[in-house]
């Protein structure tokens, strides 16, 4: 971090990505300004059948995550696009992302991280439940946390004008 940035930054990442800031917050650079964690938790648990699924009927389980990353208010042009997307990354590079979300778990050391950081989550979030960002909200002393209605895991597509304003808001109070 500290070679790649000479000003301090704030790092945003969703799930995976949300994974990814707070092992970089736990490494203890001094370049992290702040986090903004969405759709994510201290523990990344992946149900065996989505791995296993990946593995041997690739598109049916591709639908079948789909389902789970939206709402029930979803646009059916927001899963089509979704389900399109993740089908042309090809089997082997989402079973390894997956995989690599299933291993992650720093719930020993999330405590530690000690910069000011905004935890977003959907509601309806069936992939990474809101009880997840609570026990990342619990953990991050003097986190701030937003739960959005109506939005599932995909919260910054799904919700994107209270998730725009959250993130507008957190970033301009930072010291």
């Amino acid at each position: 971090m500290e070679s790649c940035f000479e000003a301090p930054v704030v790092l945003m990442g969703h799930s995976m990505g949300g994974a990814i800031c707070q092992k970089a917050a736990l490494q203890g650079s001094t370049r992290i300004k702040a986090l903004i964690l969405a759709a994510t938790g201290p523990r990344l648990k992946v149900a065996p059948a989505f791995l296993e699924g990946l593995k041997k009927e690739f598109e049916t389980t591709v639908d079948m995550i789909i389902k789970y990353a939206y709402s029930s208010s979803a646009q059916p042009l927001m899963l089509r696009e979704g389900a399109n997307l993740m089908k042309q990354a090809g089997p082997d590079v989402l079973y390894n992302d997956f995989a690599a979300c299933d291993r992650f778990d720093v719930r020993e050391g999330v405590s530690k991280i000690e910069i000011p950081s905004l935890i977003i989550c959907g509601e309806e979030d069936k992939l990474t439940p809101p009880s997840l960002c609570r026990k990342l909200h619990k953990g991050i002393k003097g986190s701030k946390m937003v739960e959005i209605q109506g939005a599932g895991h995909m919260v910054m597509i799904e919700a994107w004008r209270p998730f725009n304003e959250s993130v507008a808001e957190f970033v301009r109070v930072l010291p």
